[in-house]
């Protein structure tokens, strides 16, 4: 996910598609800014959480998709401090790609069994 973040901009599509656009484009962004439907939705998430965190809410997420990845996508976006814990799959539970066993070493957003 970082190296799409670094490698280009982005566009969200009506189809749900995320595609690579040049930079300056209308609605380019980050790579996941684009997986959360683009600019405009990551700032409506960023009002809709602080509301639910001002009125006391305790928020969690529960994914079938990897807690790394998940985390650092709301971390690039500045969400993940809205919430408490992330709970997911963890190491290699949909095994591992090319790209997973040229870097062996785990990211810090990685989570553990507890």
């Amino acid at each position: 996910l970082k190296l799409l973040n670094d490698s280009s901009q982005y566009q969200y599509q009506p189809n749900g598609h995320v595609v690579p656009c040049p930079a300056g484009v209308k609605g380019a962004a980050s790579w996941t800014a684009g997986a959360l439907g683009g600019p405009d939705r990551v700032e409506d998430l960023r009002v809709f959480f602080s509301d639910l965190k001002a009125a006391g809410a305790k928020l969690t997420i529960i994914t079938k998709g990897n807690v790394g990845a998940c985390r650092f996508l709301l971390q690039e976006e500045g969400l993940l401090g809205f919430f408490e814990k992330v709970f997911g799959m963890l190491g290699q539970f949909y095994g591992e790609s090319e790209f997973d066993q040229e870097n062996k070493q785990p990211s810090e957003l990685e989570g553990t069994p507890d």
